[in-house]
């Protein structure tokens, strides 16, 4: 198992997973990755990515592993058959979902020897990688302040919310609440001006100021 500070395995190669594990490699950690679909896993095997035919394998290459799944239930199926390979791992489970099924899967970690860190990013994949950007984490501040400078590859700012790992999901949801709501309200700003003759560049100054 390689030193946790310049290795990661990275579960999971959505946008969000291979833009993670291309920062990884960014950055020159030794970078190991599992995905269903494995072409997903081409590029990043041509930049020096290790792709691991198996969950249990992809487990055993490191230390901590960075999970970017679609939501907890994703995470149960894809860890579930491999947990005999869990124990020691510290798990960061940047998956979305409810704060009620971060602390249950917190609590199944444990029961097989793994620790979870709840992420909750706030970027999309364009924003992986920038000092700029940011992610909530909550649970365990020991296993925060270990990780933090690869939690720092994947951004630059990092917000321990408190051991609770629930609460970096549920900023993650209070961010949404407020999101979508100003966007939807962006778009049928710019359908009414639209219905009146003007262009979205028209209201960009007022959109901007308001």
């Amino acid at each position: 198992m390689s030193d946790a500070k310049q290795s990661v395995t990275v579960i999971g190669l959505g946008p969000m997973g291979r833009a993670m594990a291309g920062a990884f490699l960014d950055h020159g950690y030794e970078v190991t990755v599992w995905n269903r679909t494995v072409s997903r896993a081409d590029a990043l095997v041509a930049r020096g990515a290790v792709l691991a035919p198996t969950v249990e394998e992809a487990l055993a290459s490191h230390e901590l592993v960075v999970l970017s799944l679609t939501d907890y239930d994703a995470v149960y199926a894809t860890l579930g058959p491999a947990a005999a390979a869990l124990t020691g791992r510290s798990l960061v489970n940047l998956s979305s979902d409810t704060p009620e099924k971060a602390r249950a899967m917190a609590r199944w970690a444990a029961e097989r020897g793994a620790v979870q860190l709840t992420g909750g990013v706030t970027v999309p994949p364009s924003g992986i990688g920038r000092a700029e950007s940011s992610v909530f984490y909550s649970g365990p501040r020991q296993v925060f302040d270990r990780h933090r400078p690869a939690l720092e590859v994947i951004t630059g700012r990092t917000d321990h919310l408190g051991e609770d790992p629930g609460l970096a999901a549920l900023m993650y949801q209070i961010g949404m609440v407020m999101f979508w709501p100003a966007m939807l309200g962006y778009w049928q700003a710019i359908a009414l001006a639209g219905a009146n003759g003007l262009r979205a560049a028209d209201i960009l100054p007022h959109a901007v100021e308001t």
